[in-house]
């Protein structure tokens, strides 16, 4: 590539595709300046080095390509690049923001909105570049103007860990917001310090997290005094939306349990995925049968059965057959279950059999 006197000047060529398409040159040729100018991006993305020719450079003279047979495409896709951008002037000097965005979902109004201090300049300039989307930098920029806010008159380039820290203990204490949000606020600051300031950054794992606590008073009947649990939760809604939320998710994790317990659905020992998958699934429509013989056919007295109790005490029961000429005689306990309930559950199974349709 042509060796200028700065190297380190930022490129901002945006419509480069748009540019290399009007070229009058072979189609192959422009297949292959198009693959190489989005790995050289994609390289400048991932490693967060400005596009520039000293990049370009350093991006030429790695180990994989420097002895590569494609290696003199790749320079003479960066070089039309380069020249292309010089003569689109879009190459910039120091802290010159772009005329425009690099992402094309930013509104028209928003592309002249560069901030109005220094760091919110840095701040917008560096979210451009990494090609974020716009609801991102709106949020961020929100974030950034609430903490310089919270900082007072400690300028934003200053603040370190302790200050992200006091912010987000602010956040949950006094301004008690979800955890979800603070978590997006750090994320925001985080971006702010160590992608616009350069700055090392420690550990957060040990910021106050905002949490709330919902009390859950239940009366049962013939106790005195009620019962009090209570509910540690970051959910905003409201507090009887809160419990009901828990409950059915407490509903939920009894029917997994009951599932495992009573069928051993999770003993998937087939060596194949598919295998696997089907066994699964056989093990799921055998809850879904249990569950219905339980809801549909057992008597409102037993109704409550469990699975396993469905199980070891009305399926898997030992019996003597005795065989006559005219009947079968199957002789089982009445330990489990008496003979008028058996009898009640077989009148519910026949009572489930479709009608047969009458002849003629």
């Amino acid at each position: 590539m042509d060796n200028q006197s700065n190297r380190n000047q930022r490129v901002w060529f945006r419509d480069w595709d748009v540019v290399l398409a009007q070229e009058s040159l072979p189609l192959r040729e422009q297949e292959r300046h198009r693959h190489w100018i989005i790995r050289y991006l994609k390289f400048c993305k991932d490693t967060h080095a400005v596009v520039c020719r000293e990049s370009a450079h350093t991006f030429e003279n790695r180990p994989d390509l420097v002895s590569a047979p494609e290696a003199p495409d790749c320079t003479k896709a960066l070089d039309w690049f380069f020249d292309c951008a010089q003569e689109q002037s879009t190459i910039f000097t120091g802290s010159d923001l772009p005329p425009a965005t690099p992402s094309g979902n930013i509104p028209p109004p928003a592309k002249a909105d560069l901030g109005n201090t220094e760091w919110e300049r840095r701040l917008i300039e560096r979210i451009r570049t990494r090609h974020l989307l716009w609801r991102t930098e709106q949020t961020y920029r929100d974030w950034a103007r609430r903490f310089a806010q919270f900082l007072g008159i400690l300028p934003v380039e200053s603040a370190g860990d302790d200050d992200i820290r006091r912010f987000l203990t602010h956040l949950a204490t006094r301004e008690r917001i979800a955890g979800a949000t603070q978590k997006q606020a750090l994320n925001a600051l985080v971006f702010l310090l160590r992608e616009v300031y350069q700055k090392e950054l420690g550990d957060f794992s040990d910021y106050t997290r905002a949490r709330r606590v919902v009390a859950k008073v239940e009366w049962h009947k013939g106790e005195l005094f009620p019962r009090v649990g209570f509910i540690v939760t970051n959910l905003s809604r409201p507090a009887k939306r809160v419990v009901r939320f828990y409950n059915l998710r407490g509903t939920a994790e009894q029917w997994i349990k009951e599932g495992k317990n009573a069928l051993k659905w999770t003993r998937l020992s087939c060596h194949d995925f598919v295998d696997n998958q089907v066994r699964l699934q056989l093990f799921a429509l055998a809850y879904n049968l249990g569950n219905f013989l339980r809801q549909a056919v057992l008597p409102r007295a037993v109704r409550h059965w469990t699975l396993t109790t469905l199980r070891e005490k009305l399926i898997k029961i030992g019996a003597k057959v005795v065989r006559h000429a005219r009947q079968v005689i199957f002789q089982m306990a009445e330990v489990a279950v008496p003979r008028e309930l058996f009898r009640e559950i077989l009148e519910g199974i026949e009572r489930l059999r479709l009608p047969i349709p009458l002849s003629g």
